[in-house]
C-alpha cells in the first residue's frame, strides 16, 4: 500500500503495480518520475532498435522483440537460450498524454518517455488574495 502523500495512486500505482511482463523476460525496468512526466528504462542488451515494437492498444503500451540465434553446428550439452525476447507492458494512467510519447534505444538500453497531460503537471503554488 502506497502512502497517497507522496504516492498519487491514479500515476505511480498504475506504472508499477500493474505494469506486467512475460515469465520468460527477465529485462530490468526502471521508471522515474519528473514534474513533467515518467521515463521508464529497460535493459534490452542484444536489441537492434529496428526489432523493437512500441504500440498502445487502449491505455495499455507493449514493447516486444524477438531476435533468434545464429544457426550454428556446435553441440551443446545443455542450451539454456537459443532465442531472445522480450516482452513488456504498462498501464498507462489516464494523466499521460499519449500523442506525445517517444523512445530512443542505445548502448542496450530502451528509454520510453511519457510526458504528463498539462492539466496533472505540478504547478507552483498560487497565492489567493482575500477581499
Amino acid at each position: 500500500m502506497y502512502c497517497t502523500k507522496y504516492y498519487k495512486p491514479d500515476t505511480r500505482q498504475q506504472l508499477w503495480k500493474k505494469s506486467y511482463s512475460s515469465y520468460r523476460s527477465l529485462h530490468a525496468t526502471n521508471i522515474s518520475e519528473t514534474k513533467d512526466g515518467f521515463t521508464i528504462d529497460i535493459l534490452v542488451p542484444g536489441f537492434d532498435k529496428e526489432g523493437l515494437e512500441l504500440k498502445i492498444e487502449k491505455d495499455i503500451l507493449f514493447v516486444k522483440s524477438t531476435k533468434e540465434a545464429p544457426e550454428t553446428t556446435i553441440k551443446y550439452n545443455k542450451k539454456e537460450f537459443d532465442t531472445l525476447k522480450l516482452h513488456k507492458r504498462f498501464r498507462l494512467p489516464s494523466t499521460i498524454d499519449t500523442s506525445t510519447i517517444s523512445a530512443k534505444a542505445e548502448n542496450g538500453i530502451l528509454s520510453i518517455s511519457l510526458e504528463k497531460k498539462e492539466e496533472a503537471k505540478d504547478k507552483a503554488p498560487k497565492n489567493i488574495t482575500i477581499q
